[in-house]
């Protein structure tokens, strides 16, 4: 989660010759603000993110806090996190922690301290499953349920990050080397870092749910995700991974007030903000405000694959200009199929005509001289496009070439 100090500024557009800024904006709001949570599974990492708020008419969006000392504390034991990186991220795998409480303590670089209330150490339980179902405008809904069967955990929260693969319009088995105008055939290997690129997104809302109300403490149904019909995330294989937290009453009553404050807002009927008052605060100055709400437990996932293959009709379209793609008859003056004119060039190792050249392009293989390029399938049925970003992933989306460990075959 992010925070960040949002101020209202307002001014008339008659008679007005300097912009009025209220003192919520122009004022020094130099908050702390601890994000992350105690990870209480053995050799697990805990990862702490310590920021400052900044003014809405700063250029940085959050400012890292550098040289803290940051622990969590259990019954006479203490673990030292370790900054990491210059994102102002503290971090250890050397926690282990029993049932009971436990407290974080942070020391700023100015010898400012601050600490948490006793936080509960909880045993999240697993998740039962997680499935899909496709709704009435298209979409795929992404549930799951879960449950305690001891139902003593009452309330849970949930992130997750998911990953698509996706493709180009088409693919190519021809290499165009133009700086030595020398075409080769691309292996299957080199081929797919072309024609297969997986992006990654992660959880922006706040997803946490409470059965203080109910009998049994089951949770079904719980919409995770949503993708919307004609997503790319679809388009072949898409993936999901859940991480499940058990929580208090008081973290869920923060994180539900948060979600209200955050994800209604802007609404007229929506809350008015409110500043919260989480579980971290500053032992020498009552005054001080702390942004964030620490909690500790252990970690329970799941992940769900969805192929493209599985959904009936998933519609999903490329927009791309058709100035990168061109019908067999866009080039005229030869009559050589153009399987056949790779197959010379490869062959014989002889370069593709110089465009420098006196003697037109057209009388000798006017396709490669055009750099066209040969195509193994596409949505329009064409032999050849010519302009690479036609058959190279990376131009369809944000993602990378690097399949992930986990990715099927």
């Amino acid at each position: 989660m992010r925070f960040r100090l949002f101020g209202l500024a307002l001014f008339f557009a008659l008679g007005c010759k300097d912009p009025y800024t209220p003192k919520v904006i122009s004022g020094n709001r130099n908050y702390l603000v601890v994000d992350g949570f105690i990870n209480a599974d053995a050799g697990s990492t805990t990862r702490i993110r310590l920021t400052r708020t900044t003014n809405v008419n700063d250029t940085a969006s959050v400012a890292a806090e550098h040289g803290a000392s940051v622990s969590v504390s259990q019954d006479g034991n203490t673990y030292v996190l370790t900054e990491t990186g210059d994102s102002g991220y503290y971090e250890t795998s050397a926690i282990q922690l029993v049932a009971g409480n436990c407290q974080l303590h942070i020391q700023t670089a100015d010898q400012q301290e601050y600490q948490s209330d006793n936080i509960p150490v909880l045993t999240t339980p697993p998740i039962d499953t997680v499935y899909y179902a496709r709704k009435a405008d298209d979409g795929v809904q992404i549930y799951l349920d879960t449950h305690d069967h001891s139902n003593t955990i009452k309330n849970f929260r949930w992130d997750y990050d998911e990953t698509w693969e996706y493709h180009p319009p088409y693919e190519s088995s021809i290499l165009y080397d133009w700086s030595k105008r020398i075409l080769s055939m691309r292996s299957k290997t080199n081929r797919d870092s072309l024609y297969n690129c997986y992006e990654t997104g992660y959880s922006s809302n706040i997803l946490i749910y409470s059965t203080q109300a109910l009998s049994e403490s089951q949770v079904s149904l719980y919409p995770i995700a949503y993708i919307p019909s004609g997503s790319i995330k679809l388009s072949d294989i898409y993936s999901i991974h859940i991480k499940e937290y058990a929580i208090s009453d008081a973290a869920y009553d923060y994180f539900n007030a948060l979600k209200k404050a955050t994800q209604d807002i802007g609404n007229v009927f929506g809350p008015l903000p409110t500043q919260l008052k989480g579980n971290i605060h500053a032992v020498n100055n009552t005054n001080a405000v702390v942004i964030g709400y620490m909690t500790a437990s252990t970690v329970t996932d799941k992940r769900l694959f969805i192929y493209h293959s599985n959904l009936t009709s998933w519609k999903y379209s490329f927009d791309y200009d058709t100035k990168y793609v061109s019908n067999y008859m866009g080039f005229p003056g030869y009559d050589t199929p153009l399987d056949e004119q790779s197959v010379y060039f490869m062959t014989t190792r002889s370069p593709c005509p110089d465009l420098s050249t006196p003697q037109p392009c057209s009388d000798l293989y006017s396709a490669c001289c055009a750099r066209a390029i040969p195509v193994l399938n596409g949505p329009k049925g064409l032999q050849y496009c010519y302009d690479t970003i036609c058959v190279d992933c990376i131009f369809w989306g944000k993602g990378g070439r690097k399949k992930p460990d986990y990715w099927p075959n």
